[in-house]
């Protein structure tokens, strides 16, 4: 075989080992970046969840029981807690759908977190 030749294979031997590096790591960052994703997920859905329950323990102090997001929503409307059914409403929005279900992070729903952690705190 031709040196010409040799020289060929070794410098394609090489460009595609260095794109094989660069394709491995941007992989690697890519997954990194979903698992970031998910855990902001999982903290946007335990956020949710903490209000969840926040609002049983509100209704059953009124001797109310749920069974739906839908309907802690309006029961806690009905006991004249509309701030905490708009909060909850917002709050199964951005954060249980927007975020958990569908993966979108957004800079309000760090808002929404610290607005249910005030809630909590006020009655503890």
């Amino acid at each position: 075989m031709a040196k010409t030749t040799i020289d060929n294979h070794l410098r394609k031997a090489k460009q595609l080992a260095d794109q094989g590096e660069s394709k491995y790591s941007k992989a690697q960052e890519i997954d990194e970046e979903f698992e970031v994703r998910k855990k902001s997920a999982e903290g946007c859905e335990d956020a949710f969840h903490s209000l969840v329950e926040f609002s049983e323990s509100i209704l059953k102090q009124h001797g109310v029981k749920t069974e739906s997001h839908e309907e802690r929503k309006q029961k806690l409307r009905d006991i004249g807690r509309k701030d905490l059914a708009r909060l909850y409403g917002e709050a199964k929005d951005s954060l249980h759908t927007a975020c958990y279900y569908e993966q979108q992070t957004k800079p309000y729903q760090k808002d929404i977190i610290e607005t249910i952690k005030r809630e909590i705190e006020k009655e503890t």
